[in-house]
């Protein structure tokens, strides 16, 4: 099974945005300039040397519409990336899970209790949040959810995943285990994925935005 979440293409995926988020401070610092010209222009024609600043303010102008440029590609070019990913993320899914709707078991076990009890997870559409879908299912399925816990993290909300606040040596090792799978501390998703159709409300199931797994929440 291919795996999109290796090294290589979450370095990939990296490289363009840093590269997207250069050409956006490039961009922007050319703009104040051009402002900043402008704004000024009104003193130097007064003092004569309305050529000089005129020629600046158009020189300026010139490596802005260059830099709008290539912010428009990097920007075309992360946008391909991620729909890249997402089509094979899909097609694995469908490969390996079937069309869906997928459906996700959690035994859970109480320390008050003999028996475990059982949750049951509906995940959302397959063609709105592929690479979601398919992480969440790797995660499951390469059984990274076993020995974690359950926590409460505010009162409405629980937060689940590979770790044990109660168990330190447990804790290590599932920590461990994420560092070498590559999902700590960059998390899980390469990109996160969001549909107005499906807010986070009382008893949906999310990863963190900015962590984007393995860890979700309730």
């Amino acid at each position: 099974q291919s795996d999109v979440g290796d090294d290589r293409c979450r370095k990939s995926l990296e490289k363009e945005r840093e590269d997207l988020l250069l050409a956006l401070e490039r961009n922007k610092n050319l703009a104040e300039e051009v402002k900043k010209l402008k704004n000024n222009s009104g003193h130097q024609r007064v003092d004569g040397n309305v050529e000089e600043m005129e020629g600046k303010i158009a020189e300026l102008e010139r490596r802005l519409d260059e830099s709008q440029f290539e912010v428009e590609y990097w920007r075309d070019k992360n946008e391909m990336m991620i729909n890249k990913i997402q089509f094979r993320n899909r097609k694995e899914v469908l490969e390996r899970y079937g069309p869906g709707p997928h459906h996700v078991e959690l035994a859970i076990h109480f320390p008050t209790t003999k028996t475990n009890e059982k949750i049951t997870l509906r995940l959302y559409s397959l063609d709105t949040m592929p690479h979601t879908i398919h992480t969440f299912l790797t995660l499951i399925d390469r059984q990274h959810y076993n020995r974690g816990s359950f926590l409460s993290l505010r009162p409405h909300v629980l937060v689940a995943g590979p770790v044990d606040m109660h168990d330190v040596e447990n804790n290590r090792q599932l920590e461990q285990k994420m560092k070498r799978e590559g999902y700590f501390p960059d998390g899980a998703l390469l990109f996160n994925e969001y549909s107005g159709e499906f807010p986070h409300v009382v008893r949906t199931v999310g990863f963190n935005e900015e962590m984007g797994g393995p860890v979700f929440y309730v």
